[in-house]
Formats: C-alpha cells, sequence, structure tokens
C-alpha cells in the first residue's frame, strides 16, 4: 500500500474518480454527490457509531465502524481499532496573551454563527454534525485528540 498525500477532500475525490488511488479517506461531504448519484460507495465510518446521513439511488444506507457495536464484520475481531479514531474539525485560536474581550467577543460570534438556522441547515446539508466546544473543554478536547493522534501513529509505526 502507498499513502497518496492530496491537498483537500476535492482532490481526494478526483484522485479516486481519476484512478490514481483505489481508496480515500475523507470528509461525508467530499463524497456526497456522488454517494446520492451511486458513482462512490462509502464502506467505513472512522468512528465508534455508524454513520446513517448517506442517500443512495437505492436508498438510506448505513456506513458500519472501524470500532465499536457497528464495527464491520470484515475487519479482524480480535483488534480494536478505537484508539486510531482521530478527532477533526474546525477550531478558532488566538495568540497567547489576546486580549480576552477579543476572545469572548469571537466566541459569541461563532456561537451566533452556529445559531443561525441558514448555517445549520447548510452544516445538515453537507452531512457535518454540530459539535461545539469552548474554554477549558475545548482545550480538554485537544489535548486528549493530540494523545490520541501520537499513540495511533506509535501503533501503526510499529514504535508501540
Amino acid at each position: 500500500m502507498s499513502v497518496v498525500p492530496y491537498d483537500g477532500g476535492a482532490n481526494q475525490k478526483k484522485g479516486l474518480t481519476d484512478g490514481e488511488v483505489d481508496v480515500f479517506v475523507g470528509t461525508t461531504q467530499a463524497a456526497k454527490d456522488e454517494v446520492e448519484a451511486g458513482t462512490l460507495i462509502p464502506i467505513l465510518a472512522m468512528n465508534d457509531r455508524p454513520f446513517e446521513g448517506f442517500v443512495t439511488p437505492n436508498g438510506a444506507i448505513t456506513v458500519p465502524t472501524c470500532a465499536g457495536e457497528s464495527k464491520a464484520p470484515e475487519l479482524n475481531a480480535a483488534n480494536d481499532y478505537a484508539s486510531c479514531i482521530l478527532p477533526a474539525g474546525g477550531v478558532l485560536a488566538v495568540h497567547k496573551g489576546t486580549d480576552q474581550a477579543f476572545i469572548d467577543e469571537m466566541v459569541e460570534i461563532t456561537k451566533d454563527v452556529w445559531n443561525e438556522p441558514d448555517y445549520n441547515e447548510w452544516i445538515a446539508s453537507i452531512l457535518l454534525n454540530r459539535f461545539e466546544l469552548y474554554g477549558d473543554e475545548a482545550e480538554a478536547f485537544i489535548n486528549e485528540a493530540c494523545e490520541k493522534a501520537i499513540n495511533a501513529y506509535k501503533n501503526l509505526s510499529g514504535q508501540a
């Protein structure tokens, strides 16, 4: 197997449709249109919960997971892939020492955007989940995600 780096989901999808690669790991919105058209087949959710947002020409499908109760039966039942599920998403970040009033204003703007019905409808239309954390909760989440990524790298590279 060779790993081919691409810059973004659109380029990943193009690599797949052009025959440069046989599979890609990407976001739901990168493949949504092709799954709906029946030209791409989602095979695995990198999660411990199945993904139930895709609709194909034959109807709604559930994509099995790499861990948990919905783990794809094709995966080795003896292996626990849960430690390889890495959280992903966007982050609003500022330089250390930034004025707290500015930070608070940015957080309020972000919350206002998330609470805007048009934004929520758009997020739902591209099959993204609403997930927000702020302050200490966000920092703890990022620290845990970093630790998980380091451990996954060690496991997958044989350095564990």
